[in-house]
């Protein structure tokens, strides 16, 4: 299965309105705090795992329970850009779902330099557009051109190599599987306890130390979520 640098899963996932610090990560996917790193580091993280720019973010698999944004209607939804609008998305279950971007130009408008690509599962997505490998390369050692395909002109992110790589992003970062068999640089640890964000839909009882990298198990209440955002709920 294809891994597609999805750069607009930070608009996706968020729930709608105005956040803030935490708020503003995607909801419900594990954080991991970068340390100091340059600009290029930070933009590299963001466009290979969907992330904002000051926290690493590896995408659960989807059976895991997450903090996800909550809606009456899809308008609920809308977060401003055509590629997040409210046609992009459908509220199930008094929940917001990601249909998919429907064109090129939504991409491009919402993401300079992205285009519309449908990944393996059927969905469609904002991936940075590329012509060869070399135009996914990010200029750091975890998002360079060994890190990367270009698949039907969209780059897709095939996993770090190695610790090392990951230890250029900062020297608390491993590189492990994490999903579908992807390795993405996580925060490395002996415990769960040292995944510990401080907040509690990602403290140490939402993840697990599993070969020295910390694994996100999923948030355990609404209320957890709600902590984050008052109208995520955990699903």
């Amino acid at each position: 299965m294809s891994r597609y640098l999805i750069i607009g899963v930070l608009f996706g996932l968020l729930s709608c309105g105005s956040h803030d610090s935490i708020d503003d990560q995607p909801q419900g996917l594990p954080t991991q705090p970068l340390s100091d790193a340059a600009t290029q580091t930070e933009t590299a993280t963001d466009t290979a795992m969907g992330t904002d720019t000051d926290t690493a973010i590896v995408t659960p698999d989807e059976s895991i329970p997450t903090c996800v944004p909550g809606c009456v209607t899809a308008s609920d939804c809308d977060m401003g850009t055509p590629a997040y609008s409210s046609d992009n998305y459908s509220c199930d279950d008094s929940v917001c779902v990601y249909l998919g971007c429907h064109s090129d130009a939504e991409c491009t408008k919402s993401i300079p330099g992205s285009v519309c690509v449908e990944n393996d599962l059927g969905s469609n997505y904002c991936v940075i557009a590329c012509v060869d490998v070399g135009d996914c390369d990010m200029g750091v050692a975890a998002y360079d051109t060994d890190n990367y395909e270009c698949v039907s002109g969209g780059c897709d992110y095939t996993g770090c190599n190695s610790d090392a790589e990951c230890a250029e992003l900062s020297p608390d970062y491993v590189c492990r599987s994490q999903v579908m068999g992807t390795s993405f640089c996580v925060m490395g640890c002996q415990s769960a306890n040292d995944c510990d964000l401080g907040v509690a839909a990602y403290d140490a009882d939402n993840y697990e130390c599993v070969s020295g990298g910390c694994e996100y198990t999923g948030c355990l209440s609404d209320a957890e979520c709600e902590a984050l955002d008052s109208d995520s709920v955990c699903q």
